[in-house]
Order: structure tokens, then C-alpha cells, then sequence
């Protein structure tokens, strides 16, 4: 079955050293720290409204910016290192896709904690749980208005998680180490939704709808179609589509983006001299690299185009295998070099293109120097005669090494010297050493 996860963030859109804070937008809120939220400021109020209501509220700019900020960067990245069907709906939401037998309770809430150790306490993720896409984020708008009737609720510090009233009894059964793999799953409380939370309407039109006395999303049943469709137009007839809620769907997978660039741009009536074409290549690639790097991606493309005054020209390279390594990148781009002209440019853009996740490789660890009949005699020694036959600490030592280099050169900072196996490791290999006896 698949399960999805709509987490909001709440505290992330700007950053402010204060505790009572609020993130302003042409006037209105757009964001808001935990603290001031607890006082009753929330996004889309006036700020004037905000600071009558906290008058020690700290108003912060929300400047516009292009794509989501670092800390929400990180958390997206850790989000796809937990599953790649990921959907980053805006610069502080998510839609994530969970395929598991059973409610992935333990999963999310390892989740949760890790998303701690990015945040301050005045920031957090509201996490909805749901049968569908639809009801993940119906259930996280619906308890910024009331308290979801029969719904789940846990908080792992400061974040927060909802898990569907569908959900919820199969949750409880999980709990108490009682698998229900034909668990029914109903959806009918959605229909409970008010009418004031459902943010696929448009402000005046839920107030509208309050108007003519409708609260909750049953109560558009009450009305027949005809009056609706005169009232509100055409598309009020997909409304009652929202009541019957099926099982499953799917995420628009948009992360990682199809496409790595980094462009630099010289000023006006200025240009690029050839002598300083490689020291240029390196600083993009480098930051190129680091973007792969930081979302454990690789490139199956590498290109570069530059500008002159007589147009555009590019260079491209198809690689192999996925790479992200600086050097590499490095060695396929500068063979492109002797294609840019003499006269300077104006513009130089480098982007890696077909991103593919880097996945792990099983290695076959032999001791240097030593053929398979020396390791079978070795063994043989040991177990039949009892002599064991040592190595010498150095040799240990620069074959302990090795293999540090060359898993941190595939994964880097994947393993380190002093790492210990995790619980769930431990148990595993307890169940598999107790099935081997």
C-alpha cells in the first residue's frame, strides 16, 4: 500500500534571532515563529493586525527569492534520502510518497527527528499522514481550524504529526505488535472537513458558502447542482467529487530538478580573457559538483555554453556512468576550452543534465598482494590446526585506509572510522544469527 506524508513548514521563511517573529510580504503574514503562533498570529493576516494582537512581535522582511532558502534546501535533501517520490509543492511544502505494508510510524518519526536537529525551536513541520494526496493535505489545513475529529496526534519535540482518523485504528492494531496486513481503510471522514479550511476554494468563495449556511463538505450534498453551478459557475460541479476519496495515488516527482547549472556573467562592456578561462571553469564546476554532491545525485550529461557577441555556443559531454566528482567533471570540460575564442566572452554557464541518484556498490574486499589459495591456506591453518596466522599492524592499518577511501570517494562522509551498527541493525543480524542456529 502506498502512504503519503504533506508536511508544512511553519517558522522556516526567514531567519530571526528573536523568538516572537513574523515574516511580512506586502502587508500581510507569511510566515510566523512557534511562539507567536501559540499567540494567535497566522499566515495571511494583516501585519498591523499581527502587531496589535503581539505588540512585542518582531516584523521581518519576506524578501522574494528565487527557489527555497538553505535551510529548506537541507531539508529536502533529507527528505529524498528518506524516499524519492518527492513533491516540493512550494518554498516551505512537501508531498512525499511512503510504499509499506503497514503505517510507517517508526519510519516517519525517525523522520521527524532528524528534521530536529535542522530546526530551532521556533521551527517545525506540521505532518499530515493520509490514505491519498488529497486527504495528507485536506488533514494538515483541517487542523489549523479545529482538532480532526478521531485523528491520530503525536508530537516528536517540536514537530508535529497527524495521521488520517482512516488510518488511525490500523495504527492502533500496529502498536500493540498486532500485524493486519487486510486492514479496512475507510476514507468518509472527509466529509466532516469544514468547508472554512479547504484551500482549494478561494477566500470569497468559503465565505460565500458560509453565507448560505454551509459548514462542512457533507453539506454540499444538500444543495442540488443546478443551484451550485448558477451560483459559483461550472467548476462548482467537481466539488462533490471531493466527498468520495479513493485509496492510493500518486506524487508529481519534481526533486531532484532535471538540470544542474551555475552561471557567471561579466559586467557591462566587459570581458572573459582566454588566460582566465580555466581558473573560471574550475569555480563553476566546483559549485557543480557540490550541488551533486549535496543531493547524492549524478550527472549522465556535462556541458558548458558561453556568450559572445555573435551569439551562443555550447559544448557537451555524454558520460558513462553517473559522476559528481570535481575532477572528473573537470577533465570532461576542459577539452572544451579550445573551442571558446580568443576575443573573450561575455557569459559562461556549466550544468550537468539526465541526474540519476548515485546507488551503493557491493565491494569485494581481498587482502592486497594475496591470491585465493593463500586465503583458503590461511583459513585451513586456523581451523584445523588453531594457528592464526596475524598480520602486521601497518598492513591492518593501510587496508582499514583503503576502504575508507574509496567508500567516502563513492559516498562521501559514509563511513568513518568508530561508526557502530544502529538497533535495528543489531536486531537484524541477532534474527539472521538466531535462524543460522
Amino acid at each position: 500500500m502506498r502512504f503519503f506524508l504533506f508536511g508544512r513548514g511553519e517558522g522556516v521563511r526567514a531567519d530571526c534571532e528573536a523568538s516572537l517573529w513574523a515574516s511580512i510580504r506586502e502587508d500581510k503574514v507569511t510566515d510566523a515563529s512557534i511562539s507567536a503562533r501559540k499567540q494567535g498570529v497566522h499566515s495571511g493576516m494583516k501585519a498591523k493586525s499581527a502587531q496589535a494582537l503581539v505588540p512585542s512581535l518582531t516584523l521581518c522582511e519576506d524578501s522574494e527569492r528565487e527557489g527555497p532558502s538553505e535551510l529548506v534546501k537541507r531539508v529536502w535533501q533529507l527528505l529524498w534520502t528518506f524516499s524519492p517520490w518527492l513533491e516540493t509543492i512550494s518554498d516551505h511544502s512537501f508531498l512525499l510518497q511512503i510504499p509499506a505494508a503497514q503505517p510507517p510510524l517508526r519510519e516517519v518519526r525517525d523522520l521527524m527527528l532528524r528534521l530536529q536537529a535542522l530546526f530551532t525551536t521556533e521551527q517545525r513541520f506540521r505532518l499530515g499522514l493520509a490514505e491519498n494526496p488529497f486527504l495528507a493535505k485536506s488533514l494538515v489545513a483541517w487542523s489549523g481550524v479545529e482538532r480532526v475529529r478521531d485523528a491520530s496526534y503525536f508530537k516528536v519535540r517540536e514537530q508535529e504529526l497527524l495521521v488520517s482518523p482512516g488510518l488511525s485504528p490500523w495504527l492502533k492494531e500496529t502498536l500493540k505488535s498486532k500485524p493486519c496486513e487486510n486492514a479496512t481503510v475507510s476514507t468518509q471522514w472527509i466529509r466532516q472537513m469544514p468547508l472554512a479550511s479547504l484551500w482549494l476554494l478561494p477566500e470569497s468563495t468559503r465565505f460565500a458558502l458560509w453565507e448560505l449556511g454551509l459548514r462542512r463538505l457533507e453539506d454540499l450534498e444538500t444543495v442540488a447542482p443546478r443551484t451550485l453551478q448558477q451560483r459559483f459557475g461550472k467548476p462548482a460541479l467537481t466539488w462533490l467529487q471531493w466527498l468520495n476519496q479513493s485509496l492510493g495515488g500518486r506524487v508529481s516527482v519534481n526533486y531532484p530538478p532535471e538540470k544542474f547549472s551555475r552561471v557567471w556573467k561579466t559586467a557591462i562592456d566587459e570581458r572573459l580573457l582566454p588566460e582566465f578561462y580555466f581558473l573560471k571553469l574550475t569555480s563553476l564546476t566546483e559549485v557543480l559538483a557540490r550541488d551533486l554532491e549535496r543531493t547524492g545525485t549524478g550527472a549522465l550529461k556535462v556541458g558548458m555554453e558561453w556568450v559572445t557577441e555573435e551569439g551562443k555556443q555550447c559544448f557537451e559531454r555524454a558520460l558513462k556512468h553517473p559522476a559528481y566528482q570535481l575532477d572528473f567533471l573537470l577533465a570532461q570540460l576542459q577539452s572544451g576550452l579550445e573551442l571558446l575564442p580568443a576575443c573573450g566572452i561575455e557569459q559562461l554557464t556549466v550544468y550537468a543534465e539526465h541526474l540519476q541518484p548515485l546507488t551503493p556498490v557491493q565491494l569485494s574486499l581481498w587482502h592486497e598482494g594475496e591470491s585465493v589459495r593463500q586465503i583458503v591456506a590461511r583459513e585451513n591453518l586456523r581451523e584445523r590446526f588453531g594457528v592464526e596466522v596475524r598480520e602486521s599492524e601497518e598492513k591492518r592499518k593501510s587496508e582499514v585506509e583503503k576502504l575508507l577511501h574509496q567508500v567516502n570517494h563513492k559516498f562521501p562522509n559514509g563511513l568513518h572510522i568508530g561508526v557502530r551498527p544502529t538497533f535495528r541493525e543489531l536486531r537484524l543480524q541477532a534474527v539472521v544469527q538466531g535462524q543460522g542456529g
